[in-house]
């Protein structure tokens, strides 16, 4: 098998990412797990599909939090 087939089988749904704040997103049945790099662990919940995605995508991955997250979605700490 190669291993372009064996990644593309496995849905890749946790995402290093490049931030000053967030250390790591990781969505899972519709909610979102994001990691600081303080070590605090927020779930947001019911976040469609492709907020995730632009989420992973931005440049500045707090400034989305503060624009197109914080106040929209639920949010509770873990």
């Amino acid at each position: 098998m190669k291993l372009t087939e064996f990644t593309h089988r496995i849905p890749l749904n946790e995402v290093a990412v490049i931030s000053s704040w967030i250390e790591d997103l990781e969505f899972e049945d519709g909610d979102v797990i994001m990691s600081l790099n303080s070590g605090r662990q927020y779930m947001v919940h019911d976040v469609p599909d492709y907020v995730y995605e632009e989420w992973v995508q931005e440049s500045s991955k707090g400034k989305f939090w503060w624009s197109d997250i914080r106040g929209l979605y639920l949010v509770s700490r873990l």
